[in-house]
């Protein structure tokens, strides 16, 4: 089930952007630190900042990942977590736009389901469990995807729990003439080659 892309309409910033639209609704300060934690590792993320994100993170911090996959292996660990976000950067796997559909803030977590759009070569949107029919190729890939964020006392993030479902089907195979621009210029920040050109 191929959804529409519009490379047009495809802006990473959403990924912190949305959720910065929900701190003027925030009467807690408790709160507001709170989601402010989750906006700077969302940015961070997204802008390859692995400082900004492990700076988000209390010591000791853990992932796990909930899916269709048997086993969680998240990274444990501060250390770990640094290194998965290393290889995730320098893999081509740091191109992703997330639309965020529901936000909750409590004392002592937040809640952010979103719709996530990522940008892959074949070869990674095949590791992610897509079904595509030629790696030499770029696609847009979506997957629904609900985090919980645990926080410490000074608004720092336990780690993250991550829910994930994906429909194996829904991705877009691009034309060159399509692939967006955040795409292309972070391809070339790692000095990846673009598959298909």
């Amino acid at each position: 089930m191929a959804f529409r892309f519009d490379p047009s309409d495809f802006d990473p910033k959403r990924t912190w952007t949305d959720l910065e639209a929900h701190l003027p609704r925030l009467s807690s300060e408790r709160h507001r630190a709170n989601l402010q934690t989750v906006i700077d590792h969302s940015r961070g993320e997204v802008e390859r900042d692995l400082d900004l994100i492990l700076g988000t993170l209390q010591d000791d911090a853990k992932y796990h990942v909930w899916s269709w996959r048997e086993t969680d292996d998240a990274p444990k660990g501060n250390a770990n977590i640094r290194a998965y976000y290393e290889y995730y950067v320098t893999s081509g796997q740091a191109c992703i736009e997330s639309r965020k559909v529901r936000v909750a803030v409590g004392d002592d977590v937040v809640c952010t389901e979103g719709v996530i759009t990522n940008i892959h070569a074949g070869e990674i949107a095949a590791m992610y469990g897509f079904r595509i029919d030629e790696k030499d190729a770029v696609y847009a890939t979506r997957m629904r995807n609900m985090v919980l964020w645990s926080m410490d006392e000074h608004a720092k993030a336990h780690g993250e729990d991550a829910y994930t479902w994906r429909n194996p089907d829904d991705f877009v195979r691009l034309a060159p003439a399509d692939v967006p621009q955040p795409y292309l210029d972070y391809m070339s920040e790692i000095g990846l080659e673009v598959p298909g050109r």
